[in-house]
């Protein structure tokens, strides 16, 4: 909220009975527009489904919670990882490819 400069509309969270608590007491103004708060995200839900985005966080949680020393998101690791992820590492959904490979990206 702070870094858009503006309060979203939608928040998309799973079933975490503190996303919902924590919605309420930041997002549920007494006036003004309505916000939404979208909390029964799961593998089944077609419309709606964060397991890419899940995923992803995860990967990046493993690798940096090993790397000692990362004080700022400038470091070079960073952007390994991103080149590493977007370039580099296949995907069964790709038929095996890189994201990069199955955007038209040379690599």
């Amino acid at each position: 909220m702070d870094a858009a400069g503006k309060i979203p509309r939608l928040f998309v969270t799973d079933g975490l009975a503190q996303c919902r608590i924590a919605f309420n007491k930041a997002y549920r103004p007494a006036k003004g527009p309505r916000r939404w708060h979208v909390h029964d995200i799961h593998i089944q839900n077609k419309v709606c489904n964060t397991n890419t985005q899940e995923r992803l966080n995860g990967e990046l949680a493993d690798r940096f919670r090993s790397a000692r020393g990362i004080n700022s998101e400038d470091s070079a690791i960073f952007r390994v990882v991103v080149l590493h992820h977007n370039f580099i590492k296949p995907r069964g959904g790709m038929g095996g490819g890189a994201p990069a490979e199955a955007s038209g990206i040379d690599v």
